[in-house]
């Protein structure tokens, strides 16, 4: 009976452990969703280089000057006026020099430029007074210098330069650099051959010192209106409205964030749901065992009754 007695507390504490649903513990599955992406910033500094201009706007307003460059056994002086970015960084575009900066020979001298706007069709004019050109025997280069990009939809004709008040040279067409980023017209260049075969234009002398002018004159065409008229105010194109495959609008966003909760929502019911099942399941199968243990129980009590 004491052996009976041990097979049916074995039996009872199994039946126990099965009812109180004790299993091992599942791990919880790896996301398989990979991990978002770092952003990467760039360190590179940004140009501070502005960029430069390939095309003309007809309804745009430009600027010119004067630019020089003399003969002379002495001391040539200088002033070339072009509006790129490399020349008007440095300290002689602004006057008159001789030599170059940082060397022996580096001088500054007196002039004042009087530069043109160029606001449409018409004729403009730049000029230099009270110039000290170091007692220079020629002109080896005089021109007009403009920021209007040199691609040839501007025209320019009719270039006249006076001294002092004298005309000293006036012809129709202008001759016109090629190698320059920016428009530039030339009334003497002894480096161009189609200037420097009329020699009458050498024999411009820079005049003395003080109370002095050069003016140079040219006709501008080729604008979308003319000198004197208001700048034309330019057309805004109408805002297109974005393609919304393309761009989702802000509806879109939210009605697919709003369904990727709902996904994540119903992912965790069903796993609820799962888990409720589990757990009735145990306790069905409890059940069925402590009836087992029960019918065991009493058929060794009636073994029993039967020996004695």
């Amino acid at each position: 009976m004491r052996v009976n007695k041990r097979k049916i507390a074995s039996l009872l504490l199994a039946g126990a452990l099965v009812c109180s649903g004790t299993t091992p513990a599942l791990a919880a599955p790896k996301s398989s969703a990979s991990p978002s992406p770092t952003a990467t910033v760039s360190t590179k500094p940004k140009s501070t280089q502005k960029p430069l201009d390939t095309t003309v706007d007809p309804n745009g307003i430009y600027h010119a000057t004067l630019g020089f460059e003399t003969e002379s056994t002495y001391r040539s002086v200088y002033r070339y006026g072009h509006f790129d970015d490399k020349n008007r960084s440095k300290p002689e575009w602004k006057q008159i020099v001789s030599g170059t900066k940082g060397s022996y020979n580096y001088r500054t001298y007196p002039g004042t430029f009087k530069n043109a706007i160029i606001k449409g069709n018409g004729t403009y004019s730049v000029q230099l007074r009270n110039a000290n050109y170091r007692y220079a025997s020629t002109f080896k280069l005089l021109q007009v210098c403009t920021d209007i990009p040199n691609t040839g939809d501007i025209k320019f004709s009719d270039l006249q330069v006076t001294v002092n008040g004298q005309k000293k040279l006036s012809f129709k067409k202008v001759s016109l650099a090629s190698s320059q980023d920016y428009t530039v017209l030339y009334a003497i260049n002894d480096k161009k051959k189609d200037l420097a075969d009329l020699g009458s234009r050498k024999r411009i002398v820079p005049p003395s010192y003080q109370n002095n002018s050069v003016v140079i004159k040219f006709k501008v065409s080729g604008f979308n209106y003319n000198k004197g008229e208001a700048v034309p105010t330019p057309t805004v194109e109408p805002t297109k409205t974005p393609d919304p495959t393309v761009a989702p609008t802000q509806k879109a966003k939210t009605t697919q964030k709003a369904d990727a909760d709902q996904s994540v929502q119903n992912t965790k019911k069903n796993s609820k749901d799962t888990e409720v099942i589990t757990q009735e399941k145990q306790i069905g199968m409890g059940v069925v065992v402590i009836v087992a243990i029960a019918g065991i129980l009493a058929c060794l009590i009636i073994v029993n009754k039967r020996k004695r």
